[in-house]
C-alpha cells in the first residue's frame, strides 16, 4: 500500500513538474541598466501542454516574461532571421554598414511578472539589422512596452535583444518549424 501511494505521489508531482516542458533555448543579449552594460541571458522556449501552445521565457531580475510564440510568430521571426543572414553575408562580403529595419512581427499575447503577480499584455516588436562598422553587425529585437490589462498604471517597460555576428545562428534554430512539430510528434508518442 505504502508503494502505491509513494507511486502515485511521484506520479502527481511528475506530471505538475512538467506542465511547461522545455522545447529549446538561445542565448542572447539584454542592457543591463544597473551596470550599463550588455549582459547574456538564455531564454528559453516552453511549451504549455494546459494551453497547448509555445511561449518564449525571457529572464529577468525584476520582471521576468513570457511571449507566446503563435505559427505566425514563429513563422514570421524565421523569414526575417532569414533577411538579416543575407543581409549579414553582403555588408560582410562587399565590407557595407546597415541600419536598417528588417521587418515587423505579428503582436503577440505577453506576460510579465511584477511583485509576485502576473500581469497579461500584448507586445509588438521588429527585428533590425545594426552596423557598428563594416566588420561588426548585430540582429537587434525590439519589444515594445507591456501595460498590465488590469492596471494601465502598472507597464513592463520595452528592451532589446541583442545578437552579434554568428550568434543569430542559435536563433535561426529555435525559430525553426521543425523544432516545434519534432517535439508534438515527440509529445503524442
Amino acid at each position: 500500500m505504502k508503494i502505491i501511494i509513494i507511486y502515485l505521489i511521484l506520479l502527481f508531482f511528475g506530471f505538475s513538474l512538467f506542465a511547461d516542458m522545455p522545447v529549446t533555448s538561445f542565448k542572447a543579449l539584454v542592457c543591463n541598466k544597473f551596470i550599463n552594460n550588455l549582459v547574456e541571458v538564455k531564454i528559453e522556449i516552453k511549451y504549455d501542454e494546459d494551453a497547448e501552445s509555445f511561449y518564449m521565457a525571457i529572464p529577468d531580475e525584476k520582471f521576468p516574461m513570457e511571449i507566446t510564440i503563435t505559427d505566425e510568430y514563429r513563422d514570421e521571426m524565421y523569414k526575417l532571421i532569414k533577411r538579416f543572414e543575407r543581409k549579414y553575408r553582403n555588408a560582410m562580403d562587399w565590407e557595407e554598414e546597415y541600419d536598417l529595419e528588417l521587418g515587423v512581427l505579428p503582436t503577440a499575447e505577453s506576460r510579465f511578472k511584477r511583485h509576485n503577480t502576473w500581469h497579461n499584455s500584448q507586445v509588438n516588436s521588429s527585428v533590425n539589422f545594426f552596423s557598428q562598422s563594416t566588420e561588426l553587425h548585430q540582429l537587434i529585437i525590439f519589444y515594445s512596452p507591456m501595460p498590465s490589462r488590469i492596471d494601465k498604471d502598472i507597464t513592463r517597460d520595452g528592451f532589446k535583444l541583442y545578437f552579434w555576428g554568428d550568434d543569430f545562428k542559435e536563433l535561426e534554430k529555435a525559430f525553426q518549424s521543425k523544432v516545434y512539430n519534432n517535439f508534438l510528434k515527440k509529445l503524442g508518442e
